[in-house]
């Protein structure tokens, strides 16, 4: 098994890596043998590497996830030993990405990790939720019933946030709309309706010299405003992923 530790050396140099362990104890021992001072040891994350095109057309849905989980309660429940479900879910998974992590996991199970700390080396698909209460199903002999039960709570909420998605539709497509409209109307527009009421003499609005000025604005500094415009979703995108 890998773990992930941080630790100060004998110089005072904090050392971050990931070595294999039989056990997190071993390898602490391991560590402070060679004199160093614990920081952190944890089990490092699944060793699940793909490329940029496998990330992009294999992703795992929030509904892989309701029916793998159904039908692992399903073997489970049937009496087919969890290594076996397991192995079972890799082969017949109709999502390939989420096969291929029950290979790993199953992998893991087999090599004598406990399932919740397998399904833990996944957090991109298993969230902590989902980790504790198999954990705690496995404790107490029930994972069958844990397992049911979350798939019938994920499968609640999939379909809460699917209905959630098609409320939003209309608005999220009337207010595109409107700022497609807004911006024809201030950069094709406006400036020659009010080129055309300027050269009649006429003073315009207040707020319809502010449109106009905005226009302008657009047109002169598009090539700043765009770009700016794809970092701040950028950084907006990666900041609400934070765990903070």
């Amino acid at each position: 098994m890998k773990f992930k530790y941080k630790v100060f050396n004998k110089d005072g140099q904090v050392i971050e890596s990931v070595m294999d362990s039989s056990s997190k104890d071993d390898l602490i021992a391991k560590l402070q043998g060679e004199g160093n001072i614990i920081v952190s040891v944890d089990e490092a994350p699944s060793e699940f590497s793909s490329t940029w095109l496998e990330r992009l057309t294999e992703r795992i849905t929030d509904k892989d996830v309701v029916m793998a989980s159904k039908q692992l309660s399903t073997l489970i429940g049937g009496g087919i030993q969890a290594l076996r479900s397991f192995r079972l879910m890799a082969s017949e998974s109709s999502s390939k990405a989420l096969g291929k992590r029950f290979t790993i996991i199953a992998d893991d199970v087999q090599s004598g990790i406990p399932i919740y700390k397998a399904l833990a080396r996944h957090p991109d698909v298993f969230n902590n939720f989902y980790i504790s209460m198999v954990h705690a199903g496995e404790e107490s002999g029930k994972l069958r019933e844990v397992l049911e039960y979350l798939a019938n709570y994920l499968e609640r909420n999939y379909e809460l946030i699917q209905k959630t998605k098609k409320a939003l539709t209309y608005p999220v497509f009337v207010i595109f709309t409107f700022i497609v409209v807004m911006l024809v109307m201030s950069i094709f527009v406006l400036p020659k309706l009010a080129e055309l009421l300027t050269q009649q003499g006429q003073t315009l609005p207040t707020y319809t010299q502010f449109i106009v000025d905005f226009s302008h604005f657009i047109l002169s500094y598009w090539w700043m405003i765009v770009p700016a415009i794809v970092l701040l979703g950028y950084y907006f995108v990666t900041y609400i992923k934070t765990p903070n």
